[in-house]
């Protein structure tokens, strides 16, 4: 996130977290498609995204399945995804006609966040910039 503007040292503004809940089942090419969107974040060189694999949860009519409970323990095979990506919220923007065209009957969060850039990270943010890898 060193590209992020930072307020006071330690705050960043204009900070944002995406996230998007989709079962773990849907397939774009041979690939997840939270794998994929992973990959496009990692081309638009986006800061950092977390991938967490849900052990129970359940989905509306909207996707065409009724609420039945799925969980880890059932042997249903399509459970819940959740992708985090947090960035600038510009550069999250980016992502967004990706999520459109890609991420159909998924629920895509888009939140402002208020992020702390700790001593460690303004140790980075300066030895990159150092060697010309940050503005």
């Amino acid at each position: 996130m060193g590209r992020c503007e930072l307020y006071d040292g330690r705050i960043q503004k204009n900070a944002g977290c995406l996230k998007f809940i989709r079962a773990k089942d849907v397939i774009v090419g041979n690939d997840p498609l939270y794998r994929t969107i992973l990959e496009e974040a990692r081309r638009l060189k986006i800061a950092g995204a977390t991938v967490i694999k849900g052990i129970e949860g359940y989905a509306t009519e909207v996707r065409g399945i009724d609420r039945r409970p799925v969980s880890l323990f059932t042997g249903v095979s399509n459970l819940p995804v959740l992708v985090t990506i947090v960035d600038q919220k510009e550069n999250l923007e980016k992502l967004i006609p990706f999520l459109e065209k890609k991420a159909t009957h998924a629920l895509v969060l888009f939140e402002e966040s208020t992020a702390l850039v700790t001593d460690y990270m303004r140790q980075v943010i300066a030895k990159r910039q150092a060697d010309g890898l940050e503005k």
